[in-house]
């Protein structure tokens, strides 16, 4: 997520930004995380895609 990030920010991007953004949606999972602060969504399309527990990554 944050090598995403920073691809997406080019010289914009810091890990303070970074974390900023991840405080700021609260508490909820990361792939909800990821969607939000990426745009990105493949990762809450596999959740409900899959029926039962999810591969580790």
């Amino acid at each position: 997520m944050v090598a995403e990030r920073a691809r997406q920010l080019g010289d914009q991007f810091s890990m303070r930004r970074f974390f900023d953004g991840v405080d700021a949606v609260g508490l909820i999972p990361l792939s909800l995380i990821y969607w939000e602060l990426t745009g990105d969504n493949r990762m809450v399309r596999e959740l409900e895609s899959t029926t039962g527990p999810l591969p580790p990554r």
